[in-house]
């Protein structure tokens, strides 16, 4: 980090005063004195061996000064023994890093040996004191008092104070926690984001440096309280202004602008949970995976754009377009190969893989916290609930979501989680829910691969190309963005292209085998569980499909007399429906 602006100050020692300059985080640091001892200075990561005299131009501080004064400010006393001190680059950067708010990921130490000084008093730079000549002085009477024996009403309880407090300064120091939906994050340089660390994982960092002392001690509860008081590091804290914009991607090793083409280094100074896992390639290329994306499609060109662009939401960190995106087709389609080529690229961490039926459970959504995408591929073929579909809106949404933990505390955290579904079926609600299908992103995956014609290491060799897919999505993505996030739109099923499809055939087998012309006033549907369970059926036998409004006039046509269109309410709402028919098996 450059330093903005510099302040002149003087370094004080031995009642010698020399213009010196001091970093403005420095400058922040020590406050506005304009007059520093050596031991501040070097307190604050500053390098004083160029010192020297101005009238002499002797060096003012010997190697030995300097360390003396450095041992001085790390409390070290032991002499003739090799220790560690933190490096004075290292001290500076904890400064600068304080002056904006942050910590260090890391800090350097280095190896020295301190010095024996037999007969020589550290030196006066130190510690000022008085000048007073013998003559003044009177022989010296020194009392020496012998210590009373109340060991029985001693306790250690300042002991375990001072080392919780110990550990926890140190914690902060040398390592780059950060404190997010009340939750502790450690930097992982691997992945290159920070990921959620449990109690256990801290517990085991403290033992392996304080396990001995804390055994000494005796107290297990310092494991504990070291927690709560790191929790609750305020200087740890990461607001939400500090989070980055979603325009910017985050690769292992860099933050790339999808718009400027603007990079900067992944190195831990910014908090994010996910990173693509690749290093970017501005012209990598994915030639194979455009050749299976093309396969998927069957040549069509729409549903090729289409799968770019929720690849590009998918793997971005947008969640204004508030999308659900669902894989529809037949067993042996690709479906999971593209959810597994979806986690390759994100890395495991990031993905979280609940089913429908684990939102509505106790302990279920805890697990979404931190999550980049969640992938369900055997989403059941049965109406989804009420509960359930309040649950998805509410992922997609963006909102406050509160999720118990076992043992533990409910804990809140704002929904960053994208939700990718597969199903062999179209989804079927349990009551119409408008705005929850205008969300929906359906995906059809029409083609199946017979056994022997599957390459079982497909998903690997593609992810060979993960640089050049992200690079594209990102690119999908910009243009994405621009346009309002609003989604190519394609036919579920385009199979049949090019061919005539004989939809009253299609509707007599379709009427056959699922619905039951009652006439009885009761028995209704929906609309749009009507058409819903007709989609399923065109994807079941590989026909095209029809829009809404055409099915629902072919549908008059041929039950006129049987079956009466009108509002109708299902549970408490008031939607269009059919009255006399009932599907079976529903």
């Amino acid at each position: 980090m450059q330093e903005a602006v510099t302040f002149n100050g003087f370094l004080h020692e031995s009642g010698k005063q020399i213009s010196i300059q001091i970093p403005a985080s420095a400058y922040i640091q020590l406050g506005e004195r304009r007059v520093i001892t050596a031991k501040e200075a070097l307190a604050v990561g500053m390098d004083l061996t160029h010192l020297a005299d101005e009238e002499t131009g002797k060096q003012l501080f010997s190697e030995g000064d300097l360390l003396a004064i450095r041992l001085a400010n790390s409390q070290i006393k032991t002499e003739g023994e090799f220790v560690q001190i933190t490096e004075l680059q290292s001290i500076a950067e904890e400064i600068r890093a304080k002056a904006v708010g942050m910590q260090p990921a890391v800090s350097f130490m280095e190896k020295c040996r301190i010095p024996i000084k037999e007969g020589k008093k550290m030196p006066a730079l130190i510690e000022d004191k008085a000048s007073m000549s013998k003559e003044q002085l009177a022989p010296a009477k020194i009392y020496k008092g012998t210590p009373m024996q109340n060991d029985e009403f001693l306790t250690n309880d300042e002991d375990d104070k001072a080392l919780i407090a110990e550990i926890e300064n140190y914690l902060r120091l040398n390592f780059g926690f950060r404190i997010y939906d009340a939750q502790i994050y450690l930097f992982n340089a691997n992945i290159g984001f920070y990921t959620r660390v449990s109690d256990n994982e801290i517990d085991y960092l403290v033992n392996a440096i304080f396990g001995e002392r804390i055994k000494t001690v005796g107290k297990s509860y310092i494991y504990r309280e070291v927690r709560e008081f790191l929790r609750r590091e305020s200087n740890l804290l990461v607001k939400d202004s500090q989070l980055l914009a979603p325009r910017i991607w985050v690769f292992r090793d860099k933050f790339v602008d999808s718009f400027s083409g603007e990079m900067r280094l992944n190195d831990g100074n910014v908090f994010v949970c996910s990173a693509l896992q690749c290093e970017y390639d501005e012209y990598a290329i994915c030639p194979n995976f455009e050749v299976y994306l093309d396969s998927i499609a069957g040549g069509d060109g729409k549903l090729v754009q289409l799968l770019w662009e929720v690849i590009a939401y998918l793997l971005s960190r947008e969640t204004r377009a508030k999308k659900i995106v669902f894989l529809l087709g037949k067993k042996d389609s690709g479906k999971s190969l593209f959810a597994d080529i979806l986690t390759g690229i994100l890395g495991e961490e990031s993905v979280s893989t609940l089913s429908v039926n684990d939102f509505g459970k106790q302990f279920g959504l805890a697990e979404l916290m931190g999550r980049h995408l969640n992938i369900c591929m055997d989403l059941p073929n049965v109406p989804l609930s009420a509960e359930a579909v309040g649950r998805i809106k509410s992922l997609t949404g963006g909102d406050l979501i509160r999720a118990d933990v076992k043992f533990k505390e409910a804990v809140r955290f704002r929904a960053t989680v994208r939700l990718l579904f597969g199903s062999n079926a179209m989804v079927r609600l349990a009551s119409p829910d408008p705005a929850f299908a205008e969300r929906c992103i359906f995906i059809p995956f029409r083609y199946a691969v017979p056994r022997e014609k599957q390459d079982l290491q497909l998903c690997e060799k593609l992810l060979r190309e993960r640089a050049g897919i992200c690079r594209k999505a990102m690119n999908v993505y910009a243009d994405l963005e621009k346009r309002g996030f609003a989604f190519t739109t394609v036919d579920l099923g385009t199979e049949n292209e090019g061919k005539v499809i004989n939809w009253e055939k299609v509707l007599d087998v379709f009427m056959e085998e699922h619905c039951e012309l009652t006439g009885n006033e009761a028995d209704r549907v929906s609309s749009e569980k009507l058409f819903n369970s007709f989609l399923t059926f065109c994807i079941e036998k590989g026909v095209g499909s029809m829009s809404q409004e055409s099915f629902s006039k072919k549908f008059r046509e041929k039950t006129e007399g049987k079956v009466e269109k009108k509002k109708i309410r299902i549970g408490k709402e008031t939607v269009n429906g059919f009255v006399g028919i009932i599907l079976k098996g529903a």
